[in-house]
C-alpha cells in the first residue's frame, strides 16, 4: 500500500471527502487527489498537514508497516459485533442500561465488584478498535453506548461501595474501607 492508498483509506475510514481534507490540511483538492491516486509524491510538509488533518501520525502514511492498523473491513454495526472484534467473551456489554442497573440489585460488595470490573475490563478492550473507526457514524453510537453501560455499572457500584465503605468505616476497620476506595478507583 502506497502513501496514496494509506490517505484514502484514513479518509474513508475517517468520513471525510477529499474537498474536507484538503481545506482540513490547508492544500487544494486536486493535491489530495493526485496523492491519492498515487501520481504525486507528497513534500514531507504536505505529509505533516495531511496527517495533522486526518489526526493520525505522519508515519500512518509513510510507514508500509502501518497498514496493519489500516481496517480491512468495515466498522462494527452493533455492540456484539464490536465485543467480537475485541476479544471479549463475556456479554455482559451488551445488556440494556436498566438491566445493567438491575443486575447490581441485591448484590453483595464482591459481587457487585466483579460486575463492575468485567463491564470496565469491556469498555478498556473495544477501546482501540473503536479508535481504528474513529470519526465513523459506528464509532460515535458505539462509543456512546459504551460510555453509558460503564457509567450505569460505575454508579450503581459506588452505591453499594460507598454503603460497605461507610460500614466498615463504623466498624473500625479503615484498611477495609481503604481498599475500597481504591477498588472504586480501579473501576471508574
Amino acid at each position: 500500500m502506497e502513501i496514496g492508498d494509506r490517505v484514502r483509506a484514513i479518509r474513508r475510514r475517517k468520513a471525510l471527502s477529499q474537498g474536507q481534507l484538503a481545506e482540513m490540511a490547508g492544500r487544494d483538492r486536486s493535491t489530495i487527489s493526485l496523492i491519492e491516486s498515487n501520481h504525486n509524491f507528497p513534500h514531507p510538509a504536505t505529509i505533516q498537514r495531511i496527517a495533522g488533518a486526518l489526526d493520525v501520525p505522519p508515519e500512518a502514511l509513510t510507514d508500509p508497516s502501518w497498514e496493519a492498523t489500516v481496517p480491512k473491513e468495515p466498522p462494527p454495526r452493533s455492540m456484539d459485533e464490536l465485543l467480537e472484534r475485541a476479544g471479549v467473551a463475556n456479554r455482559t456489554f451488551t445488556m440494556s442500561l436498566v438491566e445493567i442497573g438491575e443486575a447490581f440489585k441485591g448484590l453483595s460488595y464482591q459481587e457487585a465488584y466483579k460486575l463492575a470490573r468485567e463491564i470496565a475490563d469491556a469498555r478498556a478492550a473495544v477501546k482501540p478498535v473503536l479508535a481504528l473507526y474513529a470519526g465513523s457514524t459506528e464509532e460515535v453510537a458505539l462509543t456512546v453506548q459504551s460510555m453509558e453501560r460503564n457509567m450505569v455499572a460505575n454508579l450503581s457500584f459506588q452505591a453499594i461501595a460507598e454503603r460497605e465503605r461507610g460500614q466498615a468505616v463504623a466498624e473500625g476497620n479503615l484498611d477495609r474501607a481503604e481498599l475500597i476506595e481504591r477498588e472504586l478507583k480501579e473501576v471508574a
